[in-house]
């Protein structure tokens, strides 16, 4: 069957309200976190009023740690707070598995404060098809002196700036929003969103990591932070969409 709107129309005798020919506007007003970047078909999304849910939480260094605060939310009661170890990988971040999807347009897409700088905040996606597995990147890079640039991790297995640079100021709220999409079929790019900047990524390729015999997709949102510091930032509105344009 093919698909459109409802078979009775969205004219009619209305004086008040108006007929929509989607429901995305009226989803968002109702409290849905998809309100940002509305390209895509969803396949999760939480502001975590239900808790963590189906992310698992990892950690990697001394101090690090994961937990539900209130007071520092985009949407809603709740938002992650994310704390870098001060070892090792000095990181904190958030893991979503979920099943293979049928093949196209992928989006993964968060809010995050703003952070002095030495912290970086990654979007990754990483699958594979039984075949082969590929390793997808995107990252706000805040390490060392300005200008701080998006970067994407390109198919040699390094990051690689992209447009020009921006500033935010420092604000312990998620309040910024970093959105990338990859294309699973041709193993690339489709483009990355930082707040009001959309960045073309068309035609750049993901890295292969290999051969793989499983069919699998893992998402994670990445807080990094330096050596000897345990630094603290705040996640909320963590959206994976599919059939992304």
């Amino acid at each position: 069957m093919p698909h459109g709107t409802p078979d009775w129309g969205l004219v009619g005798p209305k004086a008040t309200v108006f007929g929509l020919d989607d429901l995305g506007e009226h989803a968002v007003r109702l409290g849905s976190p998809h309100l940002w970047d509305r390209r895509g078909d969803l396949l999760f999304a939480t502001d975590f009023r239900d808790g963590v849910g189906a992310l698992t939480l990892n950690l990697s260094g001394g101090l690090a740690a994961i937990d539900l605060m209130t007071g520092h939310s985009r949407q809603g009661a709740y938002a992650l707070r994310l704390t870098t170890g001060n070892t090792a990988n000095f990181e904190a971040f958030l893991m979503l598995d979920i099943p293979q999807p049928v093949s196209s347009g992928i989006g993964l897409e968060f809010s995050f404060s703003g952070v002095l700088a030495a912290c970086n905040w990654h979007a990754r996606i990483d699958w594979a098809d039984a075949v082969r597995a590929y390793r997808s990147e995107v990252q706000w890079n805040v390490v060392g002196v300005p200008p701080y640039y998006l970067q994407y991790w390109d198919d040699t297995g390094a990051f690689q700036d992209h447009g020009d640079p921006t500033r935010v100021w420092v604000t312990n709220r998620p309040v910024y929003v970093l959105k990338m999409v990859i294309d699973m079929a041709r193993h690339e790019y489709v483009r990355a969103i930082f707040n009001n900047v959309q960045h073309d990524l068309r035609g750049l390729g993901v890295e292969d990591t290999g051969g793989s015999v499983v069919s699998m997709m893992q998402l994670s949102v990445r807080f990094e932070g330096t050596l000897g510091f345990n630094k603290i930032g705040y996640v909320d509105n963590v959206i994976v969409t599919q059939n992304e344009p």
